[in-house]
């Protein structure tokens, strides 16, 4: 797996069309960790808290409002597997925010 990043998007094009690039895929990452960003600081993550209560009855090493906006996240960027929802976020930005 090839990751590219070009600016100039005339020359991107001419190596596509030559037949020198197959494939690209486009990574939004950061976007959903961007949207989640904005969703805390307009206040629509704290309703959360309070619509799913937390019926776990161990393992609070993960607060039950931060394990929202991970498994939110985690369905932006795709993630469809349990394991992938605590490492989800990799912004260190909203971690903080989070925390």
């Amino acid at each position: 797996m090839v990751q590219i990043s070009k600016k100039d998007k005339k020359k991107v094009l001419e190596v596509i069309h030559s037949g020198k690039i197959d494939t690209a895929e486009l990574a939004l990452p950061a976007l959903a960790d961007s949207i989640v960003l904005v969703m805390k600081h307009h206040g629509f993550l704290e309703p959360l808290h309070e619509v799913f209560k937390d019926k776990r009855s161990d393992n609070f090493h993960i607060p039950s409002n931060i394990l929202l906006v991970l498994a939110i996240t985690a369905k932006l960027k795709q993630k469809t597997s349990l394991t992938d929802i605590p490492f989800v976020v990799t912004d260190a930005g909203l971690l903080t925010e989070l925390s």
